[in-house]
């Protein structure tokens, strides 16, 4: 029970952080209109770019700000040669890319999309196929992203 928990915690906090790492980066809020339900701010940002409307398109995405679509935005911007705060968008998008493998365990989990429970070990063989020997090396890699939004 308390492995999901943390599945679920960490699954939270990730997302609010490349939400976080998105909007210090590129000064574009991620405010959610009740009565567009969408983020205008967010969805004028990737119509503006014809290559992502039409990637969001080809992976059948919603042009919203989440845990899937911001990692992929990242990646763009940091292909981008007038791209501000390449460092930043470099740590959410290494952040992301450490935590996929946990958050894809956690949709498979009865706090996700799925079923299944989680142990400790199901835990550290993900975090061990990311390089990573134990959780102190994943909070390091917290830590870290942490500390590059702070000094934005």
């Amino acid at each position: 029970e308390e492995y999901l928990d943390f599945l679920s915690r960490l699954y939270t906090f990730s997302d609010l952080l490349v939400r976080t790492i998105f909007t210090t980066a590129t000064g574009i809020p991620l405010e959610y209109d009740h009565k567009t339900r969408n983020y205008p701010d967010f969805v004028k940002f990737v119509e503006e770019c014809q290559h992502l409307t039409d990637s969001f398109k080809e992976k059948g995405w919603r042009i919203e700000p989440t845990f899937l679509t911001l990692p992929f935005v990242f990646n763009e911007l940091l292909q981008q040669e007038t791209t501000k705060n390449k460092d930043l968008i470099g740590k959410g998008k290494k952040f992301a890319e450490t935590v996929k493998p946990l958050i894809e365990l956690r949709n498979k989990t009865i706090v996700g999309h799925g079923l299944k429970g989680c142990s400790k070990n199901e835990i550290l063989n993900e975090l061990k196929k990311e390089g990573m020997q134990d959780l102190k090396d994943l909070l390091k890699i917290v830590e870290e992203t942490v500390d590059a939004v702070k000094r934005k």
